[in-house]
């Protein structure tokens, strides 16, 4: 499940998984109910099995029919106390984000900042929970170019817009008339899901500070060539905070405002909150962002993200394939 409303971002943390498995010589493969969806997202990088039926029952039977799985890896949300009870006689690792939910997994990943996102009933006296910001997943390159990215003394020139797969608030057409000034140079990366890139084409047509970016090979060497960054509240936080780099934070529901909200109050980027509306006050919160307040936004992200989840997270795989 992925791309919508969904969100793109627990796909990519299983990609960044599935190439450190794959490092490990491990053979890895997706269970899928899109295949359209999953190619846009991974094109051919990994083989993939399309689960038939019509429901989520369908799925998990074709799933416990499964023998050669030694381990299943499960990263859906609100459907991961369903697999987990259904499967506990398997080997099972949950990554979840927000808590608040039963579970019977072998393992449990959940990487988020919040502590109240970190509330489980456990199921299962056999389960292990990893619990926290040190278990972030991110890609590989993120703790490659994670001393790439210096702040400096110049104005802020460089900025980029990301809203997530999607962005179905639209908050990328509802921002960009805001740096028509040509004061900015302006990037734009749109997902794989994203709906309305004509629309938007032929909006910033004569802007020439825009440039519009619909893939993006290697997002971290993207990210730290530039000053700001104005993303929602997803994984990019989590990246940027890693890098260094200074954000403003639109969060684009009520989960994600409580992790930006946790983010800002750690000392890294400022969170716009929840709104319906935007207006030129946006320029305002962007001028007062000084040098001495990217420098802090600097030090302290890179605190709070060590970029090393992803090694630890594969190592705690790796380690209940062996048992």
């Amino acid at each position: 499940d992925m791309g919508g409303n969904i969100g793109s971002g627990h796909l990519f943390r299983c990609l960044a998984l599935a190439r450190e498995l794959k490092r490990n010589r491990k053979k890895v493969v997706f269970l899928i109910s899109n295949k359209k969806n999953f190619l846009e997202h991974v094109y051919d990088e990994f083989p993939n099995i399309k689960l038939k039926g019509k429901n989520e029952g369908d799925f998990l039977k074709q799933c416990q029919q499964m023998e050669e799985i030694d381990v299943l890896i499960i990263d859906l949300g609100s459907k991961n106390t369903m697999y987990s009870k259904k499967l506990k006689n398997r080997k099972t690792v949950i990554l979840d984000d927000i808590g608040n939910k039963k579970i019977s997994s072998s393992v449990l990943i959940n990487g988020s900042m919040v502590n109240s996102f970190h509330k489980y009933q456990v199921g299962s006296k056999k389960s292990k929970l990893f619990l926290g910001i040190k278990y972030m997943i991110l890609r590989k390159e993120f703790l490659k170019f994670r001393n790439k990215f210096k702040v400096t003394k110049k104005p802020i020139k460089n900025i980029l817009l990301t809203f997530g797969g999607s962005d179905d608030l639209n908050l990328t057409l509802k921002l960009i008339p805001y740096f028509f000034n040509k004061k900015y140079l302006v990037t734009i990366v749109l997902g794989p899901s994203y709906k309305q890139k004509i629309k938007l084409e032929k909006i910033i047509k004569d802007q020439t500070n825009f440039k519009l970016k619909s893939t993006v090979k290697n997002m971290a060497k993207l990210l730290t060539e530039q000053d700001l960054v104005l993303t929602s509240s997803g994984i990019t936080i989590y990246e940027l905070a890693c890098l260094g780099v200074p954000c403003l934070i639109f969060p684009a529901s009520k989960i994600q405002n409580i992790a930006a909200t946790q983010m800002t109050k750690s000392g890294f980027g400022i969170n716009i909150g929840l709104r319906k509306k935007y207006n030129s006050n946006i320029l305002n919160i962007i001028n007062t962002i000084n040098f001495d307040l990217q420098k802090s936004m600097y030090l302290q992200g890179r605190k709070n993200i060590d970029g090393k989840g992803l090694e630890r997270n594969t190592k705690i795989i790796l380690d209940l394939l062996s048992k």
